[in-house]
């Protein structure tokens, strides 16, 4: 277990080298049925390179395996893609860019590049107002509220004029669902 290997560092890095690759190759093959993929994805959004330790007088939060981004952000912008799978990417992105708000060194955060991608496109899912074929205008407006809770994880250090606009505008537009414009105004507290 990757949490039992905690302890050495070495072992945990290597577990999580092994587990990264295979889970992703799971999650990625349409051979697999639905709910394998999503779990699979799952664990890949939940790796860590350090876990958390609350023991022993020092605490240590902990800090999202980076390699696992690329993969999530993948799988999250795929065209047509599972929506399983694309939900389980959501939920990792998600977590990744809450954590990175907690990293003191510049190094151990995410690239921007990468974080640029991630912003464009779950800017991209809460502008989707018409759900594509195949998903309820309910499910639309669920994935929307989770892209703009990611999207304020993302910018909860520096509000960025453009999402502080598309915060504005949700909030204000009486024809889009309460539901999205509660989580807007509760992503803007």
């Amino acid at each position: 277990s990757l949490k039992l290997s905690a302890n050495n560092p070495q072992t945990h890095a290597r577990l999580a080298d092994l587990t990264h690759p295979k889970l992703s190759e799971i999650a990625k093959d349409p051979e697999f049925h639905p709910a394998v993929r999503y779990n699979a994805i799952m664990i890949v959004g939940l790796l860590n390179e350090t876990e958390l330790n609350r023991g022993s007088g020092v605490k240590q939060m902990p800090e999202p395996y980076i390699k696992a981004l690329t993969t999530l952000l993948e799988e999250l912008k795929k065209p047509g893609n599972n929506e399983a799978v694309r939900v389980g990417a959501l939920l990792g992105v998600t977590r990744h860019l809450e954590w990175d708000n907690s990293k003191q060194a510049v190094a151990a955060k995410i690239p921007p590049a990468m974080r640029t991608e991630a912003i464009t496109e779950l800017t991209s899912i809460v502008s989707t107002k018409v759900p594509p074929a195949g998903r309820s205008a309910e499910g639309q407006t669920w994935l929307r509220r989770r892209a703009l809770e990611a999207l304020g994880h993302a910018n909860a250090m520096k509000v960025e004029p453009e999402f502080a606009k598309l915060l504005d505008d949700i909030i204000t537009d009486d024809a889009e669902p309460i539901s999205l414009r509660c989580t807007a105004a509760d992503v803007m507290a």
